[in-house]
């Protein structure tokens, strides 16, 4: 669930494995990624960073700023509490060319749904 405007509401999730994210993009990307589970709307992206120092949920956030066809782009740890991007962590997990594969990825599909960007 997020809150939007002041309420509630619970977003609706898909999963994308990488042969649709590949699809998505048009550009396969050569480099290793991970799987992404996204909402509907394509503006919120989750994935797991999984490493020696376990398993570390990661969150990806588009949001529009007030210039017509710019967004925000947010990625960091997901803080399990409150279900929000925590980007004061540094979980160094040692998969790093991974991790900004998998959020090229995001950025791909994102642009590739939302044409008026």
């Amino acid at each position: 669930m997020h809150q939007k405007g002041g309420k509630r509401t619970k977003s609706r999730t898909i999963i994308f494995r990488k042969s649709v994210i590949g699809f998505l993009v048009k550009k396969q990307m050569k480099l290793p990624r991970y799987e992404l589970i996204a909402a509907v709307s394509l503006m919120v992206f989750e994935f797991i960073s999984e490493r020696p120092k376990g398993q570390i949920p990661k969150l990806i956030k588009f949001s529009e700023t007030t210039l017509k066809g710019f967004y925000n782009l947010a990625f960091g740890d997901k803080d399990l509490e409150i279900g929000n991007i925590d980007d004061n962590v540094v979980s160094n997990n040692g998969d790093s060319e991974k991790v900004l594969a998998t959020v090229v990825s995001a950025v791909f599909a994102f642009t590739d749904f939302n044409k008026d960007v």
